[in-house]
């Protein structure tokens, strides 16, 4: 009969192809389903693939002829080579991803949505084998390979130590009676990661004598006209058309949107003055209530709801709550609302009562302007650029992680790839930021309000960030 260990090397082999197997198939079916996906994390997942078949491959040939294995190890033997046909089958799907037509190819574009629902078909019968052989498994290593008294044994043998550095992770996982998958990836990233952090503390010192010199050849390596160049890739042509093309917010008369909090700024100065003995401060308060009751079109019922509706927003401003919305029907003033909010100096100072480094920051979608103006893909761009241009720490990280001399302008980026930059500023920014956007409901019929709106609960995830929105009340219904 063979040697345990070679069964349980082989055992873990399979583990290792089917988690990697789940990583190529969750890739493949958003590319079925038409969802952007970066051709580098395909091409990654099917590495990984590959390597893990070759690892099943080389311990599954050291494993002894069939009719010296036991019943148990004849299970796994059957199971390593159903998994090993199931494998080769997703990566030849590669072909058929890598041969997407072109966009100007309209029936090209046709007949491949009709064999994405064939494919996905099939990689779903695949995803399915793949999860049976997975529970298989998982019952034939406790039954009959590898149970939690034979685990213990072998990591009290002095051969342990020799064992490859996988099998001892999964001898250690089953020792502590865990048999699944996932924990036993989980417990293999947490070795690796510590392998990882010692090497990194081997060389923490060298590490600190050299952050300065880093910082300072990262800085001389990317000059003013390469950030100028980077920064300009995220900024289209109507980047602030829809802002600059909305009233002016000088023009309009948004008084009370900001009435009770300038009425208590007074309040409170006339309480100050009062105890400093002045006898000014009466006079103005006076004049200040006289000049914002001059509204004679308005009763003072309906002018009491809009005083109301106003406090709820300066009360967000203050608050620690992320998300606001403002609803109002086409052609209410919402956009030049906006506009007045975002330049009215109370705005910025009342977000500053509860982050005093708060960064406003906007985005007008804008249905029948251009395709940048309306779509979810132009919305990123201008937040990325925004969060950019204020911070040269943050154009060094994105420098670092993307190619710069290939991406030139707003074309070069993929709406997943302005995803990740994203999240990762998001995650790196030191600083409180809202986010004032407008007209939802304009956003392009090709993206829909639904993407949008999980793209914005997306980044109401990271700390520290706000967002006020504006839209049309079906839309947000809806």
């Amino acid at each position: 009969m063979s040697t345990g260990i070679e069964i349980v090397g082989t055992v873990v082999a399979l583990y290792q192809l089917i988690n990697a197997s789940a990583g190529l198939i969750s890739e493949f079916k958003d590319v079925c389903d038409g969802e952007p996906t970066a051709n580098d994390h395909l091409e990654e997942h099917a590495k990984n693939l590959a390597q893990a078949c070759a690892l099943t491959q080389a311990r599954y040939e050291t494993m002894s002829s069939s009719d010296k294995l036991s019943d148990g190890e004849k299970r796994v033997q059957k199971t390593a080579e159903k998994c090993q046909a199931s494998s080769q089958a997703l990566l030849s799907e590669l072909r058929y991803v890598r041969k997407r037509p072109e966009s100007n190819n309209c029936m090209g574009a046709v007949a491949y949505v009709v064999k994405s629902k064939v494919h996905r078909k099939k990689i779903e019968r695949m995803d399915a084998r793949f999860k049976n052989n997975q529970q298989e498994l998982q019952i034939i290593l406790q039954s009959e390979i590898l149970s939690q008294n034979k685990a213990m044994q072998y990591l009290e043998a002095e051969e342990f130590d020799n064992f490859e550095a996988d099998i001892q992770i999964l001898i250690k996982h089953v020792s502590e009676g865990f048999f699944g998958l996932q924990g036993f990836i989980e417990a293999q990233h947490k070795a690796t990661n510590k392998i990882i952090n010692s090497r990194l503390d081997a060389t923490d010192n060298l590490i600190v004598h050299g952050v300065a010199e880093v910082q300072q050849g990262i800085k001389e390596h990317f000059t003013t006209a390469q950030r100028k160049e980077f920064l300009d890739s995220f900024r289209y042509p109507e980047i602030n058309m829809r802002y600059n093309d909305v009233l002016d917010s000088s023009e309009a008369n948004f008084d009370r949107v900001f009435a009770s909090y300038e009425k208590g700024t007074t309040h409170d100065q006339k309480s100050v003055l009062s105890k400093n003995g002045s006898s000014d401060s009466s006079s103005e308060a006076s004049e200040y209530d006289a000049s914002h009751n001059d509204f004679p079109d308005i009763d003072s019922d309906e002018l009491r709801t809009i005083d109301k509706t106003w406090s709820s927003f300066i009360n967000w401003l203050t608050s620690s709550d992320s998300l606001f919305c403002i609803q109002g029907k086409p052609g209410s003033g919402k956009s030049t609302l906006i506009k007045f909010v975002i330049d009215n100096k109370n705005t910025q100072r009342l977000l500053e009562h509860q982050s005093p480094d708060i960064v406003i920051m906007s985005h007008f979608f804008w249905k029948i302007g251009s395709k940048e103006q309306s779509s979810i893909k132009g919305f990123l761009c201008s937040l990325v650029h925004q969060l950019l241009a204020r911070s040269e720490h943050l154009q060094e990280l994105a420098m670092g992680l993307y190619d710069t001399g290939s991406r030139k302008g707003y074309h070069d980026w993929s709406s997943q790839t302005l995803k990740t930059l994203l999240r990762q500023i998001l995650e790196t920014k030191s600083h409180a930021i809202c986010v004032f956007v407008d007209g939802l409901d304009e956003v392009a019929n090709e993206d829909g309000l639904d993407k949008l709106t999980r793209e914005i609960e997306e980044v109401l995830q990271f700390p520290g960030i706000r967002i006020c929105v504006s839209s049309r009340p079906e839309a947000l219904v809806a």
